[in-house]
């Protein structure tokens, strides 16, 4: 059967990314006036394109090797970090999502606190 990033569709690896989002990724790391050439923007948006496709398809066979699961779970693409080379982006990725999962809980304790407040004014 082989990997499943050989069994990817063509189309899979031909579809871009937005181009804002990529360009701003793009630039936030660059010092401040720094130009792209139009062919240097498409050069990032296919190549951010590619790396995307492809850390699917591996996080997908990360998956699939637990248990034949088809779901992929962040757990599977931080794994598959390592498994391409990217082991030293793990750290971070796994703070961003601890950071994600916690603004999350703030927001679920704060809607909570709006449900406990019905309009009733007991105080008097």
């Amino acid at each position: 059967a082989g990997p499943f990033h050989a069994r990817l569709p063509r189309t899979t690896m031909a579809e871009g990314l937005p181009n804002a989002v990529v360009m701003r990724v793009a630039k936030s790391g660059m010092p401040a006036g720094v130009q792209f050439s139009k062919e240097a923007r498409i050069v990032l948006l296919k190549s951010a394109s590619v790396f995307a496709s492809y850390l699917t398809a591996v996080a997908l066979e990360e998956a699939y090797k637990d248990n034949k699961r088809t779901k992929v779970t962040s757990d599977d693409v931080v794994k598959a970090l390592a498994t391409i080379d990217f082991a030293e982006m793990q750290a971070p990725v796994r703070d961003t999502l601890a950071a994600v999962h916690e603004q999350e809980q703030r927001r679920k304790a704060a809607r909570v606190g709006d449900d406990d407040d019905d309009g009733d004014d007991d105080d008097d």
